[in-house]
């Protein structure tokens, strides 16, 4: 498994304020410890209740349901929506949202009984080796400099601490039966490349802000 140990080894890090992060954008000089907490991207789960605002037939009333109740009543046909055309859209949205949770346990649940060495997915700091990898995750990650000015940019940052590099090809993004995905965390795990590796560096330790790179 590719564990490396580091010391003020340079690195690159798509810095963005997307799921809710409580955290502003890094600037130059700032130093943060990472994997004692839970990055923003886990820590979305555990602090943001995802609802959708419906209007009650019965009652004539707006309420706030979730997730899935909002679907049952859409399928009962309960509610009403502002905008029925949207409704495609909320549905994958919230297909992805417990495909991705149900993902990152699964992962998760690999690493703490085979590969418990390795930083953890809920803890970590995302890096890449170089500005050219951390660009090519940017569309990955649904970030747009034209569509999304100021909420994210690419900082290099110093490292001390312990990286691991996989291949994120290996990340579930559909429905698969749960042999697959235990096959494919494992693999994951053991840092194994695939035809076309979209490379990424779980990283925990310290790092600090060396230069604002920019989108």
């Amino acid at each position: 498994m590719p564990i490396e140990t580091t010391q003020d080894q340079i690195f690159y890090h798509i810095n963005s304020t997307a799921n809710a992060s409580k955290h502003d954008l890094m600037r130059r000089g700032n130093i943060v410890d990472v994997g004692r907490e839970s990055n923003p991207f886990f820590g979305f789960y555990e602090t943001w209740q995802r609802s959708y605002s419906v209007r009650n037939k019965k009652t004539d009333t707006t309420e706030a349901v979730p997730p899935i109740q909002f679907l049952r009543r859409v399928k009962d046909k309960d509610i009403t929506l502002d905008d029925p055309n949207i409704l495609p859209q909320l549905s994958l949205e919230i297909g992805q949202h417990f495909m991705m949770l149900a993902r990152e346990l699964v992962w998760e649940t690999v690493r703490l009984n085979e590969f418990p060495e390795a930083p953890s997915r809920q803890r970590c700091i995302w890096l890449t080796r170089t500005v050219e990898q951390a660009r090519e995750w940017a569309p990955r990650m649904n970030l747009d400099p034209k569509l999304q000015p100021q909420t994210y940019w690419i900082v290099s940052l110093r490292a001390t601490g312990k990286a691991f590099e996989a291949d994120g090809s290996f990340l579930a993004g559909d429905a698969e039966l749960l042999p697959v995905w235990h096959e494919k965390a494992r693999q994951y795990w053991l840092g194994e490349k695939s035809a076309s590796p979209q490379t990424e560096v779980l990283f925990n330790g310290t790092v600090e802000v060396v230069d604002i790179i920019g989108a």
